[in-house]
């Protein structure tokens, strides 16, 4: 008997005061002659636990003093015990939302049972444990350390000890311990923990009066603290299943029962519609023998006739109804009708009149757009109809003195209008918008619109140096003021709305107690240089122990960016001790450091880019932060041991960059060394939509990557690293064999010898079918992979594993379900018939899964019940959709497109917590894209934007150059999850793949500067992943230990290193992963197929490929492709729109290649061209190419 029946049965025997009775009931269940029917007592008991029956309500953290700036939101177990005094204290909080049960109900009883699954430190006298009914709102967060119990550090909106939710609302007294503010002083019951006490045990605690508290006072419901009445001095730190248990039965439980009532008592009745469909609720009470129910039927508003009445499905206390095929703009009217033999009190029956169904064709209203600042025009297209939302509004956009449009792409619908923000144009300039209604049940009104002359703020005034000497400087940068006096501003430089001055930015450019650099004592001297493309302030400081020079530059193509440069020269030896950050809020009324309101989007991804993005209100302005650690390698040198990992971030306070600074250190006299180095962008206004928070992180962050340091990119030879590596798979300690059977391992020499994996196999498998398409047969490994897939299928769970042998399985993993089937589906398009078999055989169990997940997909789910057992992978969602996409190419069945489209919209409010495995991110922008591809429906080309935003956090825009990794390249590498802290080849390359998928179906529909960011990354990977490869990395930095799965690497092996690390680590501590194995015969087929062929061609051949970025304001990046057998003249030459020679790029011999060229926008003399068109001409012997491009400054 389940432990659920167990307990109805006892509350059942209560109510005849007579354990006997319990005991007979139970005989009599075992012998059959009563039974449980399947909804009896349902409204009577109701059982809460995390994953059972749908319900996903409960939250719950632990709180410890130890780690007071902690969250433990996303473990698998909760600590309610410490190991001994107030030092070591841990509470637990846990929440169960009720409001399924409506209020004012009346609760017989009510009990939760909370699973003792271990004591994690001995025990060494008896522990109390009492429920604390909460007062205080909080946040459950999702902290969690997959090795341990204390989680992550807090981000904002989530509890640790000292905040209820960070950073809004702190705890009265530290640990929730004020009462009656944060609890109630009494515990509502009290059990006690022995020594002896068995673990894996269910124990409860009553909590009748909180629950009828809650009814009472819905808003009220906080849930419950489990806490030590006095915090024991004893040891022994108590461990309980938590809402994220992998176990789903021994999650807390929360069992209430309600007073009888055996009469329906009517509610309130509601209605929501769609164009074409109605849906009504109607609420209820009462009703504990469920025998009511309800009955819906419907009419024209100016008709007499009702439709037939139709029973309506029964939920506890609700009865629901939709009403379909219904004509879109037409007024309905709705009637309910309760039914129950114990009879029925209040209004019976109960209406709705007058539902009017909206129309579907769209009417296009007056369309506005407003200059917001500089280099922004925001417009907004209204609407009205359009129901079915199958409508799009196309934005183009251009200088009002040229003929030539620029298209935006699609706008985002907010409400019931169409909007996006142009970014990135010239100030001073007036332009022209247009946009486009487009729905294909017809646009009504005015389309297309037009408005002209739309002027933005002046030019070269725009970021203008407005004065100067040596002790104060004042800048105009757009709508900000940039500031600083030696006896006005308080040591800081100032950073503001001119409009709303009060409050500011503030910055000493480096803090702490050797440093505080602007403070007026230490600044000697102020001088400026103005060019045409910026403003430098150079600022000379001085300290006993260093000399300092700071340059302080504004951009005049991008106001709102700012970058600042510290330098330092010792001439006395110190120790730096402290490491504040170095941007704070001013209170410029009260002269006084204050907090700022701020709304945290992202922060630093370990060891990625040094970037925080947020918006703060008091300024009304999204500010990204970005701190390039190409430049402080010299500090991390002196520092030996200590990285940039999770040293950029935000509080209420302060913004950016903590130094590392570990165990104190003697920095020497006579040294040199960079020691910040600082780029904020500021743009007026907070986003307005999750696109619009994604549309901004890419256009800052693309706008900084144009000034950051790039390392050269070294050139691979993919074609050779392949074969070398297809003879190195050959090898024995690359192969196990199973029951007789041989598979690729999933490492290297890994000692796992009774087992194997799928992903291993497929990943080589994939890779050398794509590369023999190219280059015919090349290997028998194909071949031999391909025959042992069926070992894979479970034939238990319908579906293929991972894992072999799979007899028993019962868990599985989210994404490698996903990563697996698409896999079949690649080698499926290929012709493969037995990865066309598996995969079809496996889709309707993986459909299953999804639809019992509702598309949020878990870590771990159970195989047995396709229910979720742990965890969350959000990204998932993406890489199923993306998987049915897959399904639907190979068999254009309509149940396809329809999971895709169901499931992509999942992804959506997720931020920059969707990312878990960046390859399954990858999957959700391509999903999008395609999705948009087929149905034309635009809102999913923006649901792409988050996704890529996703993956640039996770990215390395930085050049690693201590330690081991003064000998690789790091920048644009890619952390695998968002927080694993290494570079990995399986998760890079195949982002690669995807993303170079996803600029093919963009081309010319997403702004320019997300291709400024993906061009980057495409043109990196490839000379990163070439330092995964042990051949290419220098002996002392390859890990030659154990690794953590018992392996022992081969250095002259071409089989990727699973971790490339930042330099103060050896990398392929994890191994050699088989299963990343494809990536260099990936690179191999991609990088050198096309060129392969064409530079064999005896003619001479020229050609254009893609500029980028067209339009451009600053440099253009010209890629050219010559073939041929002879070096001879080749020339690239550029024109302006009347045929006169501009400049001429190149004039010289070449051999046949690829080859790029950069063009900065300038004549044969040095002078910066004007706004238009020009023309590449490219020649080569008798062949001629031209392409047209686009400046805009």
């Amino acid at each position: 008997m389940n432990f659920d029946i167990f307990i109805l049965l006892y509350f059942w025997c209560q109510m005849f005061y007579n354990r006997r009775n319990f005991l007979i009931v139970i005989i009599l269940l075992c012998l059959g002659f009563i039974s449980i029917e399947g909804n009896s007592l349902a409204q009577e008991i109701f059982t809460f636990q995390q994953g059972v029956d749908g319900y996903y309500g409960c939250t719950d953290a632990h709180i410890f003093i130890d780690k007071p700036d902690w969250n433990t939101g996303g473990e698998d177990m909760f600590e309610a015990t410490g190991n001994g005094g107030e030092v070591d204290a841990k509470h637990a909080l846990v929440r169960f939302d009720l409001s399924s049960i409506p209020s004012g109900t009346e609760i017989d009883s009510a009990w939760v049972y909370l699973y003792f699954t271990q004591r994690r430190t001995p025990q060494t006298d008896t522990k109390e444990l009492g429920v604390y009914r909460l007062n205080r709102a909080w946040g459950e967060g999702s902290g969690n350390d997959p090795g341990g119990y204390d989680g992550q550090p807090a981000v904002l909106g989530e509890c640790n000890w000292n905040y209820a939710i960070l950073d809004s609302v702190p705890w009265a007294v530290a640990g929730c311990n004020g009462v009656p503010d944060d609890r109630e002083g009494t515990p509502e019951e009290v059990k006690s923990f022995y020594t002896s006490t068995s673990t894996n045990t269910w124990h409860s605690w009553t909590l009748t009066d909180m629950c009828q508290h809650w009814m009472v006072y819905p808003d009220s419901n906080f849930g419950f603290v489990l806490r030590e009445p006095v915090v024991s001095l004893a040891g022994g730190i108590l461990d309980f299943a938590s809402s994220e248990y992998n176990v789903v039965n021994y999650r807390p439980k929360l069992y209430i029962k309600l007073s009888s009532e055996p009469q329906t008592i009517t509610g309130t009745v509601s209605e929501t519609h769609t164009y074409n469909s109605i849906t009504v609720e109607a609420t209820y009470t009462g009703d504990t023998d469920n025998d009511g129910y309800a009955t819906l039927s419907y009419k024209l508003s100016d008709e007499s006739e009702w439709e037939p009445e139709v029973t309506m499905e029964k939920q506890p206390f609700l009865y629901k109804q939709t009403i379909t095929d219904l004509s879109p703009g037409l007024e309905y009217d709705a009637r309910v009708t309760y039914f129950d033999p114990d009879g029925v009190v209040g209004e019976n029956p109960k209406y709705i009149t007058n539902i009017l169904l909206p129309h579907i064709k769209m009417t296009a209203g007056t369309i506005t757009a407003e200059a917001e600042g500089p280099n922004i025009i925001k417009v907004i297209a209204p609407y009205s109809g359009d129901a079915n939302l199958n409508g799009t509004a196309i934005l183009e956009h251009k200088p009002s003195v040229v003929t030539c449009w620029i298209d935006d792409g699609y706008m985002y619908r907010v409400d019931s209008s169409f909007q996006r923000t142009i970014i990135g144009l010239i100030p001073d300039t007036d332009y022209d918008v247009r946009v486009t209604y487009e729905d294909p049940d017809g646009v009504e009104g005015e389309n297309p619109q037009v408005i002209c002359n739309i002027h933005t703020p002046p030019g070269e005034e725009t970021v203008t140096l407005d004065s100067w000497d040596s002790t104060h400087f004042h800048i105009t940068m757009g709508d900000y003021t940039i500031e600083y006096d030696k006896t006005e501003t308080d040591g800081y430089i100032f950073i503001y709305p001119t409009l709303e001055p009060s409050k500011a930015l503030a910055t000493r450019v480096v803090h702490g107690a050797l440093f505080d650099l602007m403070k007026p004592e230490y600044v000697q001297d102020i001088s400026a240089t103005e060019t045409e493309d910026e403003i430098l302030i150079t600022i000379l400081c001085t300290r006993d122990w260093a000399d300092f020079t700071i340059l302080f530059t504004v951009y005049r193509d991008s106001p709102g960016l700012i970058n600042w440069q510290a330098n330092i020269s010792t001439n006395q030896s110190a120790v730096i001790i402290d490491n504040p950050r170095d941007l704070w809020f001013y209170d410029r009324v009260n002269g006084c450091l204050t907090t700022g309101g701020i709304t945290r989007y992202t922060k630093q991804a370990r060891f990625a880019s040094g970037i925080c993005y947020l918006y703060e209100d008091t300024l009304n302005s999204s500010i990204f932060y970005f701190e390039d650690f190409s430049t402080l390698n010299d500090y991390f040198t002196l520092k030996a041991g200590w990285a940039p990992e999770y040293v950029v971030d935000a509080s209420g306070g302060s913004i950016g960059y903590k130094r590392p600074i570990g165990p104190p250190t003697i920095i020497p006299a006579g040294t040199n060394f960079d020691i910040v180095d600082t780029y904020i962008y500021i743009i007026p206004g907070m986003p307005t939509s999750e696109v619009e928070i994604a549309e901004r992180f890419i256009f800052s962050l693309s706008k900084i990557y144009e000034h950051i340091y790039k390392p050269d990119i070294i050139e691979t030879n993919w074609q050779e690293v392949a074969s070398y590596e297809l003879n190195d798979l050959l090898d024995a300690r690359c192969w196990v064999a199973v029951n007789g059977v041989d598979f690729l391992r999933a490492y290297v020499n890994i000692p796992r010898f009774d087992s194997a994996e799928l992903i291993a196999q497929l990943d080589v498998l994939v890779a050398i079918e794509k590369y023999e398409e190219i280059y015919g047969d090349v290997t028998s490994i194909d071949d031999g992979l391909e025959q042992i897939l069926p070992y894979f299928y479970n034939t238990t769970h319908q579906t293929i594993v991972n894992d072999y042998p799979n007899e028993g399985i019962t868990r599985g993993d989210s994404w490698y379900t996903m990563e697996l089937a698409i896999g079949l589906a690649k080698l499926d398009k290929m012709g493969s018939d037995m990865a066309d078999l598996l995969l079809f055989l496996s889709i309707p169990t993986i459909i299953d899964f999804a639809h019992n997940v509702n598309y949020e997909f878990p870590v771990f789910f159970d195989y047995n019940t396709n229910n979720a057992l742990s965890g969350s992978e959000p990204d998932v969602a993406g890489g199923y959709a993306y998987l049915m996409l897959e399904c639907y190419d190979l068999k254009e069945e309509q149940l396809y497109l329809d999971e895709a489209e169901a499931s992509i919209q999942h992804i959506v409010g997720k931020g920059f917590n969707l990312a878990y495995e960046l390859q399954m991110t990858a999957a959700c922008a391509v999903a999008c894209a395609r999705l948009y591809q087929i149905t034309g429906n635009s809102d999913y080309l923006r649901m792409s934007y988050m996704p890529l935003a996703n993956i640039m956090r996770a990215c390395w825009l930085w050049e690693c150059d201590y330690g081991y990794a003064s000998d690789y390249l790091t920048f644009f590498g890619m952390s695998p999850m968002q927080e694993a802290g290494v570079i990995t080849m399986k998760e890079q390359y195949e982002v690669w793949e995807y993303l170079n998928e996803y600029v093919n179906l963009t081309s010319g529909l997403i702004p320019e500067y997300f291709n400024n960011l993906i061009g980057g990354f495409i043109d990196y990977t490839p000379a990163v992943m070439r330092y995964s490869l042990a051949p290419f990395l220098p002996e002392e930095a390859v890990w030659t230990e154990t690794t953590i799965y018992g392996a022992v690497n081969v250095p002259s092996m071409y089989v990727p290193l699973e971790d490339l690390r930042q330099g103060w680590e050896k990398s392929g501590q994890i191994g050699q992963e088989i299963y990343g194995a494809g990536g260099p015969i990936i690179f191999a087929a991609a990088l050198f197929a096309v060129e392969e062929e064409d530079i064999l061609d005896s003619i001479n051949r020229c050609l254009l490929l893609q500029s980028s970025p067209n339009p451009f304001n600053k440099s253009v990046a010209i890629d050219y492709f010559l073939t041929g057998r002879s070096s001879i003249l080749t020339t690239l030459k550029i024109y302006n729109i009347s045929g006169q020679l501009i400049r001429t790029l190149v004039n010289e011999e070449k051999q046949a290649g690829r080859y790029k060229v950069l063009w900065d926008g300038k004549d044969s003399s040095g002078r910066r061209l004007s706004n238009g068109v020009y023309f590449l001409r490219l020649g080569r012997g008798e062949s001629k190419d031209t392409e047209k491009i686009l400046l805009i400054r």
